[in-house]
């Protein structure tokens, strides 16, 4: 009787169990049919946007090389009338003083490596062959014999008497210093004045195979400049009294100065002069010379470069010229115009297309290469290192975004 009583108890929740089960796989199905569309809809709007993400990816690069020139590759610089011992605008060893040496007087605080001027003394005479750094002043003058190299240095620092030498290797005059009562060389290999002044006496230059003069400061060169005989000259942003005088000398660059008493040119076959201010006037003539520094750039890429400015170390340059090569017209500006000379920035150069580009420079030391970065308009870079005495030494030769350029100087 217990037995058939359970089975009438349990009998019930089975069936119902059942019946609820079959119910849930009917709605179960019926489910399916409506996720279906669902999940179709969802793998393809994922699939849309996985693709949208592939083909941005790999049409970035190239409309960005269409839009900005970005990853371009112009190749080919060479250095052009550079006006620099062994660059091949004349041959040093062909550079000469012109009449007898100077007698120089031997007496005087003998300078060399190991005995530096370090404070103020009467006259100071350095050997030949030796080399002396002077950071104190001097009361009677400095003489400089063959073959020897002098260094003056500090704005604290005034040479009373004046600097003359006899076939000097290197002589350096820089950070500040003061000269007074002229400057006298023979046959000297190297001569830089920068950031100094000569403030009475003149500058006298007979023979000297490379001269730099730049940047002179408070009266620059109050007894006027003379060169004669020599090799490269090259003189820029100073103040000149008294005149500057050109002779017989393989190259002549002024540029930038201001000042007084005219400027002065006999036979000087390349000679190049721009934006001076010197009162006078001028005699003689200065032509056949070009700007100290110049690119040749061939641009061997497939788009349109565009560079807009040019550096020196980190000092930007101004007044360049570039011209196209070949073609008939260029982009000067806002402006096509017919090939020629364009001052203006940007420098555009179409694929397949080399530009001449020239720009007023005096070396800033006469013996130690110097770094040029040309930055385009994306912000890319080609750079190149120019070497005084042999050109240009080194360049990147091509441009890989972003600001990373391809080879090292």
């Amino acid at each position: 009787m217990i037995s058939a009583l359970r089975s009438l108890l349990v009998q019930p929740f089975q069936q119902v169990s059942l019946a609820g089960r079959l119910k849930s796989l009917r709605r179960f199905k019926r489910s399916r049919k409506g996720i279906s569309p669902i999940l179709a809809e969802t793998m393809m709007v994922l699939i849309v946007i996985v693709m949208s993400v592939i083909v941005f990816i790999f049409a970035t690069g190239t409309v960005g090389g269409l839009l900005s020139g970005r990853k371009l590759a112009p190749e080919n610089f060479s250095l052009i009338a550079a006006g620099a011992p062994f660059s091949g605008g004349f041959d040093p060893n062909s550079i000469h003083p012109n009449g007898s040496p100077p007698g120089v007087s031997t007496s005087g605080t003998v300078c060399t490596s190991s005995s530096p001027i370090t404070a103020p003394v009467s006259g100071v005479y350095v050997p030949p062959g030796q080399s002396c750094t002077i950071t104190a002043s001097v009361s009677s003058g400095v003489v400089v014999n063959y073959g020897a190299t002098l260094i003056v240095q500090g704005t604290s620092v005034i040479i009373s008497g004046g600097i003359k030498d006899n076939s000097s290797s290197s002589i350096t005059i820089q950070g500040g210093a003061t000269v007074t009562g002229g400057i006298n060389l023979y046959g000297t290999g190297n001569f830089y004045l920068t950031g100094s002044q000569v403030s009475s006496g003149s500058v006298v230059l007979n023979g000297v195979k490379y001269a730099s003069i730049s940047s002179t400061t408070g009266p620059g060169l109050s007894g006027g400049l003379q060169a004669s005989y020599s090799g490269s000259v090259q003189v820029d942003s100073n103040t000149i009294t008294g005149g500057t005088f050109f002779t017989n000398d393989s190259s002549v660059i002024v540029t930038n100065n201001t000042g007084s008493g005219g400027m002065h040119f006999s036979n000087d076959p390349s000679c190049y002069s721009a934006n001076n201010t010197i009162t006078g006037g001028q005699s003689g003539t200065c032509t056949g010379g070009s700007p100290s520094g110049g690119y040749d750039i061939l641009n061997t890429g497939a788009y349109t470069v565009s560079f807009r400015t040019l550096y020196l170390d980190s000092q930007p340059w101004s007044g360049i010229s570039w011209q196209l090569s070949t073609g008939s017209t260029e982009q000067c500006g806002n402006a096509v115009i017919p090939v020629g000379p364009c001052t203006q920035f940007p420098i555009v150069i179409p694929p397949n297309t080399m530009v001449h580009v020239s720009f007023s420079w005096v070396n800033p030391t006469p013996t130690s290469p110097v770094k040029i970065i040309m930055w385009t308009t994306v912000g890319d870079y080609l750079e190149s290192r120019v070497d005084p005495t042999a050109g240009l030494v080194c360049s990147t030769r091509s441009i890989e975004a972003p600001e990373v350029p391809i080879g090292f100087c």
